[in-house]
């Protein structure tokens, strides 16, 4: 094999590229590597703002702000219906009629009943029983029953007032407590929470009014704000 073969052979191991030389030869030269680009391509990243020391954040947005619905006006109470009243007329009636009964259990359920009707003769009839009637049972259930009234006229209270000096000591502790109950329901400025308080105050030192009764006014009287005034 002559040198010329073997340096071919050589260079073609080695990757070398071939050149023309004059008379129709070829020279093998080693190749070069590419050349690395001037400029390369760079990944773009992401640089947060920079905070500025002491600033605030920026606020988020406020919320939209929506108008609340008009409040709805109470709607009045419905009438009850004719049939119901001309019921209710009836069995108040048949109550009152049993108050007239010389039995007390008949009449200790007419006043039971007639509690249960906000009905001005209901009240009346209750007021009457509870000054007038010979058992105490039955004088008890009035005092207590007249609570139910809304409204208590003034010859109701005058009745309660005159029932605490009752022989009967638990009619008298009826009477004290519906009066207390009409007292904290009525309006402050109302005339039958003035009658109510005075009421309180003229029982409470007169020397007739029985020592339970005064005892507890007294109390009554000192722990109530208008004791201040």
């Amino acid at each position: 094999m002559s040198f010329r073969r073997i340096t071919f052979f050589t260079l073609l191991i080695l990757g070398a590229a071939t050149i023309s030389l004059p008379g129709g030869k070829q020279r093998l030269t080693p190749s070069k590597p590419p050349l690395a680009a001037k400029n390369p391509p760079t990944a773009e990243i992401a640089i947060p703002p920079r905070e500025i020391p002491g600033s605030n954040p920026p606020l988020p947005p406020l919320p939209t702000k929506i108008a609340a619905p008009p409040p709805e006006l109470p709607k009045p109470l419905p009438e009850p219906p004719e049939d119901e009243i001309a019921i209710a007329k009836e069995r108040v009636d048949a109550a009152l009629a049993r108050l007239d009964s010389p039995d007390p259990a008949h009449r200790l359920d007419g006043v039971e009943q007639l509690g249960a009707y906000a009905d001005p003769a209901a009240e009346t009839a209750l007021a009457q029983t509870l000054g007038n009637d010979p058992e105490p049972e039955v004088r008890r259930a009035a005092a207590q029953n007249l609570r139910a009234v809304r409204q208590p006229g003034a010859a109701t209270i005058a009745a309660l007032f005159t029932a605490l000096e009752d022989a009967d000591d638990n009619v008298r502790g009826k009477a004290l407590a519906t009066l207390e109950r009409f007292h904290a329901a009525s309006d402050a400025d109302s005339e039958s929470h003035r009658v109510i308080w005075e009421g309180f105050q003229e029982k409470a030192g007169a020397p007739g009014t029985p020592w339970d009764v005064r005892e507890a006014l007294d109390t009554m009287l000192r722990n109530r704000p208008e004791a201040a005034r």
